[in-house]
């Protein structure tokens, strides 16, 4: 009997086959991008010193690693909405990440000077009113730098020189424990780290010729990811939050009706869903460095 074997395919047999790249033909969408790299080593690295700062050499409690991410916390929460608002009315990319970057590193250097447990949560705290700087900034500019087309690949890029960023954190934060105990003299390099990050934005970024407001940001869906990503140095999401509520007259009454009209939809859950992670993920994060320090 015949065996029926498929016919080959042929070159010319169909429509016209056109050959797709799966490689990208530059690494990342422009070389500014690469400003993004050292930032956030700087900012992971830390979140690998800084409960070792607390437990270590400022003989700190764990009640004291959970004041701190308290402080942080409260800080990144009420510097959000100044800061969205701060974009909208000034619109200086540039600016507000050179102020975000530079801010880090003068942070960073005080910290290593003057190491006591009380400066270490006014720092963080600090930290936290600076880091909604950079993240609206850096959105809104990829926005304004690219056009709609290349928008996805310039938000990919962004993605990937920050996670390749905080993986070299990681990395040092890890390596430089292993062989040194000296992890004040960590936050000079990690403030180094800021400072390159500050002179690569003054460099390479310009101000973009268009200007876009947060609302465009918060309704660009390849910004998402942007928006939500987690600081792995700080194992907390830093919030975004381009619609900003009316706070003027009324305002309890507008909640009210919002809150009876929402309750009905997903919004709800999908609320008390990321609240339940976030306190579950905080108080693990909060009690495990401090366990492991503990049982050596």
């Amino acid at each position: 009997p015949r065996s029926h074997r498929p016919a080959p395919i042929r070159p010319n047999m169909g429509a016209p086959f056109t050959a797709v790249s799966t490689w990208p033909r530059r690494f990342v969408a422009r070389p500014w991008l690469f400003a993004f790299v050292p930032i956030n080593a700087a900012t992971a690295g830390f979140g690998v010193v800084l409960p070792l700062l607390i437990l270590g050499p400022l003989d700190g409690s764990w009640a004291d690693v959970a004041l701190a991410a308290l402080g942080f916390n409260l800080s990144l929460i009420v510097a959000s909405f100044a800061w969205g608002r701060f974009s909208d009315r000034y619109r200086q990319r540039r600016t507000f990440l050179l102020l975000n970057y530079g801010g880090y590193a003068a942070l960073y250097l005080l910290l290593a000077h003057l190491p006591n447990l009380p400066l270490l949560i006014g720092v963080y705290a600090g930290i936290g009113l600076l880091a909604p700087a950079g993240t609206s900034a850096s959105n809104l500019l990829i926005l304004e730098k690219f056009d709609e087309s290349e928008r996805p690949r310039a938000f990919a890029s962004f993605q990937e020189m920050s996670i390749v960023g905080s993986v070299v954190g990681l990395l040092l934060g890890y390596f430089w424990t292993l062989s040194s105990d000296t992890l004040l003299a960590l936050l000079t390099v990690l403030a180094g780290l800021a400072a390159l990050s500050a002179l690569a934005v003054a460099v390479l970024v310009t101000e973009p010729q268009r200007n876009l407001t947060t609302l465009q940001v918060a309704k660009h869906p390849e910004s998402l990811l942007s928006r939500t990503r987690g600081l792995i140095g700080f194992r907390v999401p830093v919030p975004f939050f381009p619609v900003r509520p009316h706070l003027g007259r009324g305002a309890v009454r507008r909640f009210l009706v919002w809150a009876r009209r929402e309750i009905r939809h997903e919004l709800p859950l999908i609320f008390g869903a990321g609240f339940l992670f976030n306190f579950a993920s905080n108080l693990f994060n909060i009690s495990y460095t401090p366990y492991l320090y503990s049982v050596g």
